[in-house]
């Protein structure tokens, strides 16, 4: 005996102990793998990017360039940025030598407007930005990139 294909009409009145929640109905989303997902967001991020203007021969140079690129919004911007160099590092730190009280805000903007690929800011951008935490997030995200961030926790043994 074969049974008769689910409706549309019969879903709309299946029985009330049928629980058709989105939190008991499977979806084909619910079955990607981690790399699927993954893959998913890239695709958009892509997308999204590809509408402001950057396009694939823009990440393909980039990642040519300096290995790794990576994209995020905050408060609604897209950013692509790129790992710093030890080089690069080294010289910021140089620069900070000399001043009597380096800040963490002038460290961060350096860092911002060197690593930041799309949309092409400096110094004098970054200082004047509506939101303040903009280029601290850049800088930390630059800095993770960068190996300042451990990618895996320490086990202690």
């Amino acid at each position: 005996m074969s049974e008769t294909p689910a409706t549309a009409e019969s879903l709309v009145n299946a029985p009330a102990d049928i629980d058709l929640s989105p939190a008991n109905v499977r979806t084909q989303g619910d079955a990607l793998t981690p790399d699927q997902q993954l893959a998913e967001v890239q695709n958009t991020l892509r997308a999204e990017l590809l509408k402001v203007g950057v396009t694939e021969a823009h990440i393909t140079a980039w990642k040519e360039r300096y290995g790794r690129v990576a994209a995020f919004p905050i408060y609604e911007q897209l950013y692509v940025v790129r790992p710093l160099n030890r080089k690069e590092w080294r010289l910021f730190m140089k620069e900070n030598e000399g001043k009597q009280n380096p800040s963490a805000e002038d460290l961060e903007e350096n860092i911002a407007a060197v690593a930041t690929l799309f949309p092409q800011l400096d110094i004098s951008v970054l200082k004047t930005l509506e939101h303040a935490g903009i280029a601290t997030a850049l800088a930390r995200s630059i800095e993770m990139i960068s190996g300042f961030t451990p990618g895996t926790v320490p086990i202690v043994l």
